[in-house]
């Protein structure tokens, strides 16, 4: 019924009116799907937006977990160093008492050669320095076996905080991707917002001279 009115009002109008209202009409059509647009792609940014945000979340996440993997990783290899420092002054030490028994027992048994008169008080010496002897060689021998031990176990850590390090690395640069496409989204959101409100703003215009040029056509209408 409407259309039927406006297309009565259109023929009674002056043919110049009728090429003012096409071209508003024109134009409220042409802002009408620049607004849908703009609309379309607000959706659009905002979904991908939510979706970056989320998978920021899940790298933070991920990242976290492997801090804290390198932080027990370092604590681990930092008391194995620990141990293998200490254990290495007192291997040290062992082989100097080692050295040292040796050396006094090779001046025993020459002694002992040399002087009979001394032979009890010497052998007694000799069987002490042996029994130190025996004694230091266990121990060497126990401390290598541990030594060994906390070196294959140092190197095993080395090789995994190497590996959480390149992981960690990893998720810092996947991070700082996301961001970057992130803050170009959100500026994209922002530009496709203010495009929306300018299309908006055109729209209400044309439709308010659209609808104010469909008055006064009414009105000469009416007068004639």
């Amino acid at each position: 019924m409407i259309r039927k009115t406006l297309l009565l009002l259109l023929l009674a109008l002056p043919a110049q009116a009728e090429v003012v209202l096409d071209e508003i009409k024109a134009n409220l059509e042409d802002a009408q799907k620049k607004v849908e647009t703009a609309r379309k792609q607000i959706v659009e940014l905002e979904e991908n937006d939510h979706k970056l945000k989320e998978n920021l979340q899940e790298l933070e996440t991920d990242l976290n977990k492997k801090l804290e993997e390198q932080r027990e990783a370092k604590e681990t290899f930092n008391d194995y160093a620990q141990k293998l420092s200490a254990t290495g002054s007192a291997r040290k030490e062992f082989e100097r008492s080692l050295l040292k028994d040796r050396q006094e027992l090779d001046l025993v048994v020459r002694d002992i050669q040399m002087v009979e008169k001394k032979l009890d008080a010497l052998n007694a010496a000799k069987k002490a320095l042996e029994e130190s002897i025996d004694i230091s060689e266990d121990n060497l021998s126990k401390m290598n076996g541990r030594t060994g031990s906390w070196q294959k176990n140092r190197d095993h850590i080395q090789a995994e905080l190497n590996e959480v390090d390149k992981d960690i690395l990893d998720l810092e640069k996947q991070r700082e991707a996301q961001q970057k496409l992130r803050l170009e989204n959100q500026q994209a959101l922002n530009k496709w917002k203010k495009t929306l409100d300018t299309q908006e703003t055109t729209y209400q215009k044309l439709d308010s001279r659209y609808r104010q040029a469909v008055r006064e056509a009414e009105k000469k209408a009416k007068a004639r």
